[in-house]
Formats: structure tokens, C-alpha cells, sequence
């Protein structure tokens, strides 16, 4: 059953068959996220989304922000389990270090059948070894994003300095290109994306020149949420009949700003 279907959102079902759509059908969109919690926000919040978070990152990430007065307590508080969902290339390999990759859960596009793949011989290590190249394949990660409400500007500004300079084995110009080696990461570290949301953040856009301008689709109902981002097809959505479905099911359309690597790396689509 899809892992979705566990979500506690009315026609669950339906959602997931358009964001589907949306997703591998129409390449409008790049994939999108579930989540078992809503965040707390305030007016003004901050929030980075981690594909790949470590044991080792999180000790890092947490030695830090006790210097900008947050406790473990508050940090565990923030964090939001959720399950990811992207598309799969066929010659990636299923294993790694020669197991399994144990949260990853792999489907046919437009199928709710999961790909069994306890049971594929140990010899396949990825699923072009058995499938045809013109299958779509959608892939689904748990993982976790943490979610860090702030009130203030400059405490905000605090926070993305620190994660800019820390949650990326990369550095990055203003134009999100990537231009070196980053020698102060936390370990574990990789190009994760980070986001800025509520509701009066584009006013304060020229602060973050490392950031642009996005919309965050989300549902929120029974303390769970759908979510996804986009940027350059934006338009190109709401030119289609996607939008009013999205609205029907209780979409809402948020902004946001987004690092450009983020966006360049994991959002935007060649038009």
C-alpha cells in the first residue's frame, strides 16, 4: 500500500494520483512531501528541509545552535519526520555498502505496486538490471526536516548564516553556483536545501541574496500535511487544469525564499 494512504487527509487516494501526475505525468513539479506533524510558526519563520541528516550532522547542527541559545529540547521539538518522494533513475544502485537502503520504498509510475526488493537477488544492484529503460520509477525516503520559528529579523539572519555556512559540502555564490569546497561543514554534510517561510518574508527578500523567491503548495488537515515546491513552472501550473484539483482538495499557496542552489539543484525544471 502506498505510504501515503497512512495519512490522516480525506481522499488521500485522489491527491496522490495528481501529484503524480503533476509530478512524473506533466514534469510541472519535482516530487513532494508528506509529513505525521504541522510546524509551529510565527509571523516570521525559518525553515531548512534536510534530504540527508546523519547522526553526525545532527551532533554538529546541535553544538551550534546552543551557541544561538537553543536547547535540545527546543531542536527535537522542531523536527518533522516526513517522506520524501522524487523520481528514481533505473541505474541507481538500490544498495549501498552492499545492503539494502532500508527507508527506501521504489513504484512504478501510475501504480500503487511497490517494487519488492527483499526480494531481488543480492547480485542487482539497481533496477535496470531487470526492468525495461522506458519505465518511470518513483521513489520514496523517509527522512526528517527540522523547522525553526523565529519572531525577529536579525535572529532570523543569525540562523541562515549558520546553516549557509554549515549544512553544505559546498560553497555558493549569490547566483546559487557552486564555487569550492566548504572547509567549515558540519560532518555528513551535503547540498541540502533550505527554506524561508510566513507570512510577511518577501519583505525582507534583499537581505538573503543567496535566495529567491518561491510558492510552497501545501494541505494541511488532522495534523498532517502534502506539500511541494515550485518556481519556474509556476506558471505553467496554473495555466492548467491541476490548479483548480489542487484547490479543490485544499490546496493553499504560500510563498517563500528559497536558496538558489536548492531551486537550481532540486526544483526548477528546463523549460
Amino acid at each position: 500500500m502506498n505510504s501515503f494512504f497512512n495519512l490522516n487527509i480525506d481522499k488521500i487516494d485522489k491527491i496522490i494520483q495528481c501529484l503524480d501526475e503533476l509530478f512524473l505525468g506533466l514534469n510541472i513539479i519535482t516530487g513532494y512531501n508528506g509529513y505525521f506533524k504541522v510546524p509551529q510558526e510565527n509571523n516570521i519563520s525559518f525553515c531548512f528541509s534536510n534530504m540527508y541528516a546523519g547522526k553526525k550532522y545532527s551532533k554538529d547542527r546541535l553544538c551550534d545552535l546552543k551557541e544561538l541559545n537553543y536547547s535540545k529540547k527546543d531542536i527535537n521539538n522542531c523536527i518533522r519526520e516526513k517522506i520524501g518522494v522524487y523520481e528514481w533513475e533505473s541505474d541507481w544502485s538500490i544498495r549501498k555498502d552492499g545492503k539494502l537502503q532500508s527507508k527506501l520504498k521504489i513504484r512504478k509510475f501510475g501504480t500503487d505496486d511497490y517494487i519488492n526488493l527483499k526480494k531481488l537477488n543480492k547480485e542487482i544492484n539497481s533496477l535496470s538490471d531487470i526492468f525495461e529503460d522506458d519505465i518511470k520509477f518513483i521513489a520514496e525516503d523517509k527522512s526528517s526536516e527540522i523547522n525553526i520559528s523565529v519572531d525577529n529579523i536579525k535572529s532570523l539572519t543569525y540562523l541562515v548564516d549558520l546553516f549557509m555556512k554549515k549544512a553544505s559540502i559546498f560553497l555558493f555564490n549569490d547566483k546559487g553556483e557552486n564555487i569550492g569546497i566548504n572547509k567549515y561543514n558540519w560532518r555528513e554534510a551535503w547540498n541540502i536545501p533550505v527554506l524561508l517561510i510566513g507570512g510577511n518574508i518577501l519583505n525582507y527578500e534583499s537581505y538573503f541574496p543567496q535566495f529567491t523567491k518561491a510558492s510552497k503548495f501545501l494541505k494541511r488537515e488532522n495534523g498532517n500535511e502534502l506539500s511541494f515546491i515550485i518556481h519556474n513552472k509556476i506558471k505553467e501550473l496554473k495555466e492548467s487544469s491541476y490548479l483548480d484539483k489542487l484547490i479543490n482538495f485544499g490546496f493553499e499557496q504560500e510563498f517563500c525564499l528559497a536558496n538558489k542552489s536548492f531551486i537550481l539543484k532540486y526544483v526548477d525544471i528546463p523549460i
